[in-house]
């Protein structure tokens, strides 16, 4: 990444206000809140919202009271805590936190991140731009045995065929404007950070474990349609069969309107 180039980049002040969703699960202490303390060192004041801690029913003590007291002391009026009363899984726990959220965008991350400064500017410039879209922050890799960074500069987030996270090469049309600072378009996501809040998305289905998968599916269905694996559990649609070809994606609508 040109780093030169994306500091010469200009942002409007008038930016929609992000709030930060975190979930946990009996992580530690310790990295929680060197996780809220990054969001809030680096994220500009007027551009924060809150911050939401979704505990999906830990075990350890030092979550409950102690985080509490901790957070409401040092961060009043910007930190909630959202306890769920049984363990929901990801994405459920994703769905509590973006009921309680108030920020125009919304922003879900693991427990365990760094922000760097000026990471928003450019995430709520994009969303300003066109609300349908989802976002995702380059994610670099800090080493849990020196905290040094390893960067995963010009790279595009997919999947294999086995639905496991990786990184993939820009498409050629990234790499032929030659601009390192541009965004890489992609499919499926790692993290969220979406406006939407005039919908509820439909849980995923209790016995899918891969959370990547369930993911990508929440967050196609948050614009009104999943593009779907081959495999399916309902018949396609009958342009779908019409078509004659079974390689193509199939459309599924997949969410509740509310509020309307």
């Amino acid at each position: 990444m040109d780093e030169g180039r994306c500091k010469e980049l200009k942002y409007s002040k008038e930016l929609p206000q992000i709030s930060i969703i975190f979930i946990f699960v009996n992580e530690a202490l310790s990295v929680i809140l060197r996780s809220v303390h990054s969001a809030v060192n680096h994220t500009p004041t007027h551009l924060l919202k809150e911050i939401i801690l979704v505990d999906d029913n830990s075990d350890e003590e030092e979550l409950k009271a102690p985080l509490e007291e901790y957070v409401h002391k040092r961060y009043p009026g910007l930190v909630k805590v959202v306890r769920n009363q049984k363990r929901e899984g990801l994405i459920r726990a994703r769905i509590e936190g973006w009921k309680a959220a108030t920020g125009q965008v919304t922003g879900f991350f693991d427990a365990h991140v760094e922000f760097t400064a000026g990471w928003a500017e450019p995430v709520l410039s994009r969303i300003q731009e066109n609300r349908k879209r989802v976002i995702l922050p380059s994610i670099d890799n800090i080493k849990q045995d020196n905290f040094e960074v390893q960067r995963y500069e010009n790279s595009a987030h997919g999947y294999s065929w086995e639905l496991w996270c990786m990184y993939i090469s820009p498409p050629k049309d990234w790499w032929d404007a030659g601009d390192p600072s541009l965004p890489i378009r992609a499919e499926p996501v790692l993290s969220r950070i979406q406006e939407n809040r005039k919908r509820v998305i439909l849980p995923s289905i209790d016995n899918i474990k891969q959370d990547n998968f369930e993911v990508q599916r929440y967050e196609n269905s948050a614009h009104g349609y999943s593009w779907e694996l081959w495999c399916m559990y309902i018949s396609p649609p009958k342009d779908w069969w019409d078509a004659g070809d079974p390689s193509l994606p199939i459309r599924s609508v997949q969410e509740s309107p509310v509020g309307q």
